[in-house]
């Protein structure tokens, strides 16, 4: 027999008992093998559920946080209404009061709101809030001491208005 002819029985021979060991190994392992397959698709399914899960809760929060923000942005809309409405009264009450005055008291009051909404912390929020509630506050006295008077011919201006702006400014 010639040296190829016995290299290539090797060979194969080779190759057969590779394959026998790895048949013989596959049939022992098989329930092993089973099992982890098994538990492969069990933990596929539980990724799916648990992903599907969190896009729910996922998608909850965002209808709740959009909910949220078009309530903010209702509110933040009423008290910028509401303060144009304060410059109006203030041309209405205060008649000879010039319209920068009255411009300067809405900017002022325009300036603390964006303040307070655009505010990071909770505390530096509630010092604009105290500001915003005390402008309205001195705001609602000037025009019901004005309207209270029961001489309106005079010069007036809404001096405790105009006092805290001055105060609030140094």
């Amino acid at each position: 027999m010639s040296f190829t002819e016995e290299f290539g029985r090797f060979t194969v021979g080779l190759i057969n008992a590779i394959r026998d060991e790895n048949i013989r190994w596959q049939q022992e392992n098989l329930p092993v093998l089973a099992e982890l397959e098994k538990q492969r698709k069990l933990s596929k399914q539980e990724i799916e559920q648990e992903l599907k899960r969190r896009q729910i809760k996922f998608k909850y929060e965002m209808d709740q946080l959009e909910m949220e923000g078009a309530s903010k942005i209702q509110d933040f809309r009423e008290f910028l209404d509401a303060i144009d409405k304060i410059k109006n009264d203030f041309r209405q009450h205060f008649q000879q009061m010039s319209l920068p005055v009255a411009l300067s008291i809405h900017q002022y009051g325009k300036r603390l709101l964006i303040s307070m909404w655009n505010s990071n912390s909770i505390h530096e929020r509630k010092k604009y809030e105290q500001q915003l509630f005390d402008f309205l506050y001195t705001v609602n006295e000037d025009i019901y001491l004005i309207s209270s008077r029961e001489n309106k011919d005079g010069f007036y201006l809404p001096e405790k208005t105009l006092k805290l702006i001055r105060q609030s400014e140094e």
